[in-house]
């Protein structure tokens, strides 16, 4: 075909894909994205064309990249994309290139920094924070999946954050229908005229931005609004938007990161303690990769809390000791709810633990613990209640601005207040 090029001449082919692979050791990542001038990493064609035997013509070598190398690039397992003025690569994970030693040095001194964001609590990062922010930056889609309250959601803005990203959070369990997210023609008044315009959504803008994403409670998600969402998980794809001066075709900006947490694995959920938690299209929570567990990490937890609690207060609700009357509180209740033989059908969240921290010097021990119960279910207080005072016996001694230690709130005395509500005997 003319305009293509000469054919690629022997050696050639290598020497592209030879300074592909140093280049990408050399900034320490697999892809290429975005254009040189404007702080992206891409290979301009001026830097390529001296690798063609002859006169480094920009243009005629571009045509050659182009159309000449297809199957060399395939059979070494690298993907590329014509930007005009540079080219966009993307090595396979199988190509050596040894980035893990520079790669954990940054990591470190990322998560070093800790705190990212506006929120008031520290954030300590978990062990798998590294990876994240190592897949969000090979352009992948995490989901976290996990139990409310421990820690998805605000770990993915600290990643966003690091990663110099603004953040939108998207509840997708709010959203029906798919114009509402990615925009839909309206009706609006223009100087008196009415006027049809495309009003855009919010994943939209956030993707127009170059936006870190959060796709929130994805469980909860109506099956057809997230398979309608397919298009846009995909790397690179654009999307057809109908506008005031007719269709047009929309590619998100090259810097935007998308994710999204989960409580459910996507078969949704009959237990009842995650409800609206639906049967997933497993086409749509396929795009959706890697899929990483989260868990409650005590001692993020026991970090978190120490800064409000006395020590002896942090050991009681955290001690690893395996005595039972010495085992801490928190470990103690989540046990009994993930007991294989008689579960608790509950949950125990960092949030509620973190409320009772900060308000230790408000309500003490157990007036806080008396609302600490009030956040699971009814059948489940007096076992719990049971577990608090096993802990401590008899001896428990209220702390300041407690409740009197005669009153119905006083925990080893508490029986009487859970009979009178309706529950226990």
């Amino acid at each position: 075909m003319a305009g293509q090029g000469p054919a690629v001449q022997l050696g050639e082919a290598e020497g592209v894909i030879d300074f592909i692979i140093k280049r990408a050791k050399q900034i320490q990542s697999r892809d290429f994205v975005g254009d040189p001038d404007k702080s992206g990493n891409g290979i301009r064609i001026e830097e390529l064309a001296p690798l063609f035997f002859g006169a480094p013509d920009s243009g005629h070598h571009m045509n050659r990249i182009r159309y000449k190398m297809r199957d060399e690039f395939r059979k070494a397992k690298i993907t590329f994309r014509c930007r005009g003025s540079y080219y966009e690569f993307n090595l396979d994970p199988s190509i050596n290139i040894d980035i893990s030693a520079e790669r954990k040095a940054k990591r470190k001194k990322i998560i070093k920094k800790k705190t990212s964001t506006k929120f008031d609590e520290e954030f300590i990062a978990p062990p798998w924070f590294s990876d994240l922010l190592d897949t969000l930056e090979y352009g992948d889609k995490p989901i976290l999946v996990g139990p409310q309250g421990c820690g998805k959601s605000r770990a993915l803005e600290e990643a966003f954050a690091h990663l110099g990203r603004d953040i939108f959070r998207i509840a997708l369990g709010e959203y029906r229908d798919p114009a509402d997210l990615i925009g839909t023609k309206e009706i609006v008044d223009v100087d008196g005229v009415s006027t049809t315009k495309l009003v855009g959504g919010p994943l939209t803008e956030a993707m127009e931005k170059g936006c870190g994403v959060i796709m929130d409670e994805l469980d909860i998600c109506p099956p057809a609004l997230l398979a309608a969402l397919n298009k846009i998980m995909e790397r690179g794809v654009e999307m057809v938007l109908p506008t005031e001066k007719g269709v047009v075709k929309f590619r998100p900006h090259e810097n935007t990161l998308i994710a999204a947490t989960a409580n459910t694995w996507g078969y949704g959920d009959d237990t009842g303690m995650f409800a609206g938690s639906q049967m997933q299209n497993r086409a749509s929570w396929d795009r959706l990769r890697p899929k990483m567990e989260c868990n409650y990490d005590y001692a993020i937890e026991r970090r978190l809390v120490a800064s409000y609690l006395p020590v002896k207060v942090v050991e009681a609700l955290y001690s690893e000791d395996p005595a039972p009357n010495k085992r801490g509180i928190i470990r103690k209740i989540r046990e009994a709810i993930q007991d294989r033989n008689n579960p608790l059908e509950d949950t125990l969240g960092l949030r509620s633990i973190i409320w009772f921290a900060q308000r230790w010097q408000i309500f003490g021990w157990h007036k806080g613990m008396h609302y600490i119960l009030n956040d699971f279910r009814e059948e489940n207080r007096e076992p719990i209640a049971k577990i608090i005072t096993d802990r401590f016996g008899k001896n428990f001694a209220p702390s300041r601005n407690d409740y009197d230690k005669n009153g119905p709130n006083y925990i080893p005395n508490m029986m009487p207040s859970l009979v009178t509500s309706g529950f226990g005997n």
